[in-house]
Parts: C-alpha cells; structure tokens; sequence
C-alpha cells in the first residue's frame, strides 16, 4: 500500500521481528529491515534528521505491540522486551525539523496514550483505541483490525485521487 501511494522503496524503512519476511518485495528476505530496539530507533531518527529537508514528509506506522504502565503511560514493547514510552517517542518526532509535515499511524494496544504527545507536533495521528483500550486482530485474516480498514481506505483514496478527507 506504501509503495501504491507513490514512496520509494529507497525511502521505506521496516523493523519488524518477523525476520525472513521479504518486506521489500523484492525476493531477498529482510533486506532493509532494522532490529526495534531502542538504539536502533535513536540511530533511525539521527538520520531523518540530518537528511529530511522541507519538501519531504515523515510517516511512521507502528505495527506491534503495546501495554499501558504506571500512570496509565502507554508502551511500545520493543524486541527484547523492554518499553518505548510515549514521552522518549515524542523526544524522537520532536527532533525532525519544523515545517517536515509529520503522520504517525499506531495500531498497537493503548496507542491512544501516544496523541498528548504527540499532538503539537504532528500533522496527523491515528491510533487504534483509546489509552485505556487494546485493539483487535481480525482472527481470519491474523492481523489488526485498525490497519485492515485504514489500509483499505487509504488504498480506495488513491484509487479515486480526489482531495476530500477520509474517514477510516
């Protein structure tokens, strides 16, 4: 779907703990696929830093899973187990620079915790449930319901190419 809305593979980064998968379709099992860790995601955001320019633009899905902790602060639960709380992703966006209009699409459980953070930086936030919320796989499919409609939607936009808004 990425790929159908006009990105380059070249400007597509997946992390993923599916290894063997061929994200990039192009027959060679996880090329361009980077380990979801929290170093890993710092080093990511140091090079959209320094390369993103005015004219680009950043979507980040996060397809994984997620917990709520404490105060009610939502997670992401990275490889090896340990958390990326909400505040240390907001820190990461927050680096891009102003005027980079910036998507963040969350489908993991909680993800809803995100939007406080996120809200005064981004161009556009969807999330899957509310903080207090999990979200659901759909059970025939083994994969998230959210992203199956959102993907659905954003695959029947570019089919029409009108400017109207879409409601997902």
């Amino acid at each position: 779907t990425v790929l159908k809305l006009g990105y380059p593979r070249t400007d597509i980064l997946f992390t993923n703990n599916n290894l063997g998968t061929d994200f990039n379709l192009n027959g060679l099992p996880d090329d361009g696929v980077i380990d979801f860790t929290k170093s890993k995601v710092s080093s990511v955001f140091d090079t959209l830093c320094t390369q993103m320019a005015l004219g680009d633009t950043l979507s980040v899905f996060v397809m994984t899973h997620g917990e709520t902790v404490g105060n009610d602060e939502s997670v992401i639960v990275l490889w090896d187990g340990t958390y990326y709380y909400d505040y240390e992703f907001a820190t990461q966006i927050n680096r891009i620079p102003v005027g980079i209009p910036i998507n963040v699409i969350m489908g993991q459980c909680y993800s809803g915790g995100f939007i406080g953070n996120l809200n005064q930086r981004c161009s556009y936030i969807a999330t899957a449930c509310a903080g207090n919320e999990v979200s659901w796989e759909a059970t025939n499919i083994g994969r998230s319901e959210f992203y199956r409609h959102w993907l659905t939607a954003m695959n029947w936009f570019n089919a029409k190419t009108t400017n109207q808004s879409i409601d997902a």
